[in-house]
């Protein structure tokens, strides 16, 4: 069994025509084994990224209000598929 990936993207701004076209090739190639968590704040839905991202991937706004929230929608979601290493990580670009 492979081992299982997060990648955590922070995104604070928008970003340049060159820095998308990276994401774009790199996040289309991960395995099915790779979590990706592309954190944005506020994000702007009529960016090219945003639309990438509706395009290709499934796309959840969290607007929880504690952290206790937010990891019990992970267990619920991902189950046994992640574990509590991960979920802290998760909850630090909260």
């Amino acid at each position: 069994m492979a081992e299982k990936k997060l990648i955590i993207i922070e995104i604070n701004k928008s970003i340049d025509e060159e820095k998308l076209i990276f994401l774009e090739k790199n996040i289309e190639n991960t395995s099915d084994e790779t979590i990706i968590l592309v954190s944005l704040y506020n994000p702007d839905k009529r960016s090219k990224l945003y639309k990438f991202l509706k395009n290709k991937f499934e796309i959840k706004e969290f607007n929880l209000k504690s952290e206790v929230d937010l990891i019990n929608f992970i267990k619920t979601k991902y189950k046994d598929k992640i574990d509590l290493n991960a979920i802290d990580l998760i909850i630090k670009y909260k």
